[in-house]
């Protein structure tokens, strides 16, 4: 089943949808999966060796309700002003340094439309 991939087929209202997988596919309530993009293939610039593709992922979802062919899904994160009050004490507001990079060197992906849609590709995180 990790392998798997589903598919987004109803999307009910902007905080529910409805994914390509049930109960007859070993789905429990409280499952994550993530909503993705198919990336550009990463290659080594001097072997040509294939490591796999750099996938958009547009969110992470869980699942509420599980009937046998399909599953009722929500939004993973959730949103809560004293969660990110939490976020932004334990941050100080920081964000990455930036690398030193040749900006001719830099590949992408172009910033990705991550609006979901029916038809997104559903699979288990790869993490």
């Amino acid at each position: 089943m990790s392998n798997k991939i589903f598919k987004v087929i109803k999307i009910v209202d902007e905080y529910t949808l409805v994914i390509s997988a049930g109960a007859q596919h070993a789905i429990k309530a409280n499952q994550v999966f993530e909503i993705y993009e198919p990336g550009d293939v990463i290659k080594d610039p001097e072997t040509g060796e294939d490591f796999g593709t750099l996938d958009i992922i547009k969110v992470n979802i869980v699942v509420k309700n599980v009937l046998p062919k399909v599953s009722i899904c929500t939004n993973q994160a959730r949103n809560s002003s004293l969660a990110s009050a939490v976020i932004a004490i334990n941050d100080f507001g920081s964000s990455p340094e930036k690398f030193n990079i040749d900006p001719i060197d830099i590949s992408g992906p172009v910033s990705a439309n991550k609006k979901i849609k029916i038809g997104d590709l559903v699979r288990t995180p790869l993490g």
